[in-house]
């Protein structure tokens, strides 16, 4: 039997603001205009929808 892919959810600002090249004040504002979307997780901190994040890349590489 063969161990099932875990996937994650989401990232935090910070690894997001790595990934994309970008400071954390960016993806905040990316949040707020809905560019990327994001979950509420306990102690009101926000992880940013990897799907959204899929998107927002993938998005970017088909402009360039």
């Amino acid at each position: 039997m063969s161990t099932p892919e875990i996937k994650r959810v989401g990232y935090t600002i910070t690894e997001v603001a790595e990934m994309t090249g970008r400071n954390r004040t960016t993806i905040h504002r990316w949040l707020e205009r809905g560019v990327l979307r994001a979950i509420q997780v306990p102690g009101g901190k926000r992880l940013v929808q990897a799907a959204s994040l899929e998107h927002l890349v993938n998005g970017v590489r088909k402009m360039k």
